[in-house]
């Protein structure tokens, strides 16, 4: 190939990769200030939020293939509060599917007090427009995603079985 048609392409990829990433879609980004708005329900374990955003009917599949419902999953959400459980998430995507929203993302658990790692989890949610417009949760699903390597010296994590599902 001659030296100024590589030079081209040398160019053009240079160029394509400083380009701006794509932006994210219109519905991930409300999803996203949906997200911002449940996490911080469930830090600051705001049941009025909380019962406005996940519908009555709401369902989550449970690691073990059981469900529950959204009063358990308050309760759990208290549990966490009460250990001193922080949680954190990242939506990656966001698909309107008819009249439903389907989210995923990240969600991760941690001690407030200390480096304790808890396997971050994978999730899933579904969400349709409820009454007076506004999105509610109706469903959940959350995976367990392996834990890195620890340093050497530091002591091995915890398996998953010894945690609360996320």
């Amino acid at each position: 190939m001659p030296f100024f048609i590589r030079c081209l392409a040398i160019a053009g990829a240079v160029l394509a990769s400083s380009a701006p990433a794509r932006e994210a879609s219109p519905i991930l980004l409300e999803m996203r200030q949906i997200e911002a708005v449940r996490i911080a329900a469930v830090r600051d374990g705001d049941l009025q939020i909380l019962r406005r955003l996940y519908s009555a009917a709401f369902r989550r599949r449970t690691n073990d293939g059981g469900q529950i419902d959204r009063e358990t999953l308050f309760a759990q959400f208290h549990r966490d509060r009460a250990d001193g459980i922080a949680v954190t998430s990242r939506l990656t995507g966001a698909q309107q599917i008819g009249t439903t929203v389907h989210v995923w993302g990240y969600l991760a658990r941690r001690h407030a007090d200390r480096d304790d790692p808890i396997p971050t989890c994978q999730f899933m949610h579904i969400l349709r427009r409820g009454a007076g417009g506004r999105w509610e949760i109706l469903f959940g699903q959350a995976f367990f995603t392996p834990v890195p390597p620890r340093p050497a010296g530091m002591p091995p994590p915890r398996l998953a079985s010894q945690h609360r599902p996320c």
